[in-house]
């Protein structure tokens, strides 16, 4: 597969639990980023972690809360790459 290698990084994916943030989270995970799964459904993100293993982490969000954004940021840690899907 071409493309941008991305293993040893970390991103940070929001609005995962929906269909094109289960894409581009499966197309992180084979090109081997560790992947922080960001949403507001905690189940739906569930389903992304068991499909993409231990790479993969959830972090429920609702990212319209005020301050939300900064407890996010708070609980991710340092990432390499940020993809604002949300």
């Amino acid at each position: 597969m071409g493309g941008l290698e991305l293993a040893g990084s970390t991103v940070l994916l929001t609005g995962a639990s929906g269909g094109l943030g289960r894409a581009i989270a499966h197309a992180l995970d084979a090109r081997g980023a560790r992947v922080l799964l960001s949403g507001r459904r905690e189940e739906a993100l569930e389903e992304v972690v068991a499909q993409l293993g231990e790479r993969a982490e959830v972090l429920v969000a609702d990212l319209a809360e005020p301050g939300a954004a900064l407890v996010l940021a708070e609980r991710a840690g340092a990432v390499d790459a940020l993809v604002a899907n949300a």
